[in-house]
């Protein structure tokens, strides 16, 4: 028998006639935990061991060191406006699956910027989707971080606007004017003109319509004057129309000739 096959056998449990020599054994460091004092195994002096309990101290072994096992960073996908805020927050977890006893991490964003605190700012929207990594890295070990991902939308297109127009009526010398203006609000003019009704002298009344031609690719802002001559008193009134692609829009104003006294 070899100390090695001594050293086989659960200290708690007793050895019955195992055969060997009268040799003494000293065992130690048996993998119970920590055997304080050596033990000693004896022989009955015919070869074989009696009875024998050995007796110990069994301390608990010492746990290992809990060590900084991952970083969950929250909310882990976010969806951030150019130049508007989130605020993320992060976990420490120790290798036990608990949270670690220093929660504190560093803050670190592929673009943009992140406060101490976690408030992230996202750069200025650009043509593109922009993807952005958020990072906190653990203080306590600065190999172990957590990430989370942030989408700044690309720029909305902006929105076609409606075209406008305004118009007034004033009394002049010998008649009545129109002052117009028309915008296509950066859409092309496709159609544009102002009707002019007022009265005859066969009190019957007239329309007439101004249309404006050659305004080409006009897009913005179209001014003129229109002025009709007369010597019939009565009421004079102008509407300005304007249509683009967008939609159309339409302004009137009257005006008494000659101006009342």
């Amino acid at each position: 028998m070899t100390l090695e096959d001594v050293q086989k056998y659960n200290l708690v449990k007793s050895f019955d006639n195992l055969i060997a020599s009268s040799q003494i054994y000293e065992v130690s460091g048996v993998s119970l935990g920590q055997l304080i004092n050596n033990t000693t195994y004896r022989s009955d002096g015919n070869g074989n061991f009696d009875t024998i309990t050995a007796e110990y101290i069994y301390t608990e072994p010492t746990p290992p060191a809990i060590t900084v096992k991952s970083v969950n960073v929250t909310p882990a996908t976010a969806t951030v406006a150019g130049e508007a805020q989130e605020t993320f927050t992060a976990e420490v977890i120790g290798s036990d699956d608990n949270p670690y006893s220093d929660q504190n991490v560093t803050w670190s964003a592929t673009a943009g910027t992140i406060t101490e605190e976690g408030v992230f700012t996202a750069p200025a929207a650009t043509d593109e989707d922009q993807t952005i990594t958020i990072t906190a890295t653990s203080d306590a070990d600065d190999s172990v971080s957590g990430t989370a991902t942030v989408t700044v939308p690309k720029k909305e297109a902006p929105q076609p606007q409606q075209p406008t127009t305004d118009i007034t009526a004033n009394n002049g010398t010998g008649g009545v004017y129109f002052d117009v203006t028309m915008n296509g609000n950066g859409e092309s003019i496709t159609d544009a003109n102002v009707v002019v009704a007022g009265p005859t002298a066969d009190g019957e009344g007239k329309e007439v319509t101004f249309k404006v031609i050659n305004y080409g690719d006009i897009q913005g802002e179209l001014s003129f004057i229109i002025g009709i001559l007369t010597d019939i008193a009565g009421d004079y009134t102008g509407t300005s129309n304007v249509t683009t692609g967008v939609g159309a829009a339409t302004d009137s104003a009257a005006v008494a000739f000659p101006a009342a006294q």
